[in-house]
C-alpha cells in the first residue's frame, strides 16, 4: 500500500497506521518491508519525503483494545517466524521454511523410506534427517505455530476484557507470552 498519511499507532512507534488515497488503511510494524515494492508501507512512506505523524493517545477505551490487539498480531507473528526449539537447535519458521518442512514432512508420510541427507537447520548448521526425524521435526513446527495462536487467542480475551484505558496501554504483551 502506498502511503499518503502515516500516524505512529502507539508510544515506542514501533507501529504505523498508513492510509492511501482510496482512505484504505493498515497498520504494520515501522520497519515493515516483507512482499513490499520500494514505495509501499512506512519506509516507502519515509523514502519519498513523506512524515509519520506522532503517535495520539487513544480518546477511547474500544480504540486503545483496538490498537493493542493490533500489538498481539504482530507479536504472536513474530513468536511463529522467530524459529522453534527442535532438538537442541533451533529451526527456523519463517514462511519459506514452513514450507520446505511441511514439503518433506509429507513425503517422509507418504515414503517410510524417504531421507534428507543433508538439510540445513539454521545458516551454517548442516544435518542429514532420516524419516523419524523428518516427522518430528513437522511436528514440532506445527506445534510451534499452533501454540502461537493458542496464546493470542488466551490474550485476546484478556486484552478484551480490560477496563480501562490505563489498563490497556499498560498491558504487556510480551511479559504475558
Amino acid at each position: 500500500m502506498i502511503y499518503v498519511t502515516a500516524i505512529y499507532a502507539n508510544s515506542d512507534q514501533t507501529l504505523v497506521t498508513g492510509t492511501d488515497a482510496g482512505g484504505n488503511t493498515e497498520t504494520v510494524p515501522a520497519d515493515f518491508t516483507l512482499f513490499r515494492q520500494p514505495d509501499d508501507g512506512p519506509q516507502g512512506f519515509l523514502a519519498n519525503g513523506g512524515v509519520i505523524q506522532p503517535y495520539e493517545a487513544f480518546p477511547t477505551l474500544e480504540e486503545a483494545i483496538a490498537a493493542k490487539l493490533v500489538e498481539l498480531d504482530d507479536f504472536r507473528w513474530r513468536m511463529e517466524v522467530g524459529g522453534a526449539a527442535f532438538r537442541g537447535s533451533i529451526i527456523r519458521t519463517d514462511a519459506n521454511s514452513q514450507a520446505k518442512i511441511t514439503a518433506v514432512y509429507a513425503m517422509a508420510r507418504l515414503d517410510p523410506e524417504y531421507e534428507v541427507p543433508v538439510w540445513e537447520v539454521v545458516p551454517g548448521v548442516f544435518i542429514p534427517l532420516d524419516n523419524s526425524t523428518i516427522i518430528a521435526m513437522g511436528e514440532a513446527v506445527r506445534d510451534h505455530v499452533q501454540a502461537t495462536f493458542n496464546r493470542k487467542a488466551q490474550l485476546h480475551m484478556a486484552i478484551a476484557g480490560l477496563a480501562t484505558i490505563e489498563a490497556v496501554q499498560s498491558f504487556d504483551i510480551a511479559a504475558e507470552w
